[in-house]
């Protein structure tokens, strides 16, 4: 089954034009929405830390070490998060990060190849 991903919105994150998805978080206490950069470099959703307050009533103790351009840093993981990106619907880990702030966030590799189906149609072909 094919599945096609269409980015209605044409976003902008900071001062330029930059690949933006409409990301909705299935916390234990609410529905979280926000504008992520489509971040090749990251692994993991990375959301902002304060979410925690808003989605769970008791957040997850578990962490995991992420390098960043910092260095690398413990940070809070939540396993098993069902999430949305543009309409498609999976299940998958988020990372909680204090470095992000309001309603940015970030779709890391992972979750964006996860969003592609891939497979082949030999009946386009050019040798039969």
């Amino acid at each position: 089954m094919a599945t096609t991903i269409t980015f209605t919105n044409d976003k902008k994150f900071g001062s330029s034009n930059k690949p933006i998805a409409n990301l909705v978080v299935h916390a234990p206490l609410s529905k979280l929405n926000f504008n992520a950069l489509v971040d090749t470099g990251a692994d993991y959703i990375v959301i902002p830390h304060g979410a925690l307050v808003l989605g769970w009533k008791h957040p997850p103790k578990s962490t995991v070490s992420v390098a960043t351009v910092g260095g690398t840093l413990p940070l809070t993981i939540a396993k098993g998060v069902t999430v949305e990106v543009e309409g498609q619907t999976f299940t998958t880990d988020i990372v909680f990060s204090p470095s992000i702030t309001g309603k940015g966030a970030l779709l890391g590799r992972v979750d964006l190849l996860g969003l592609f189906e891939v497979g082949m149609d030999n009946t386009q072909w050019l040798w039969k």
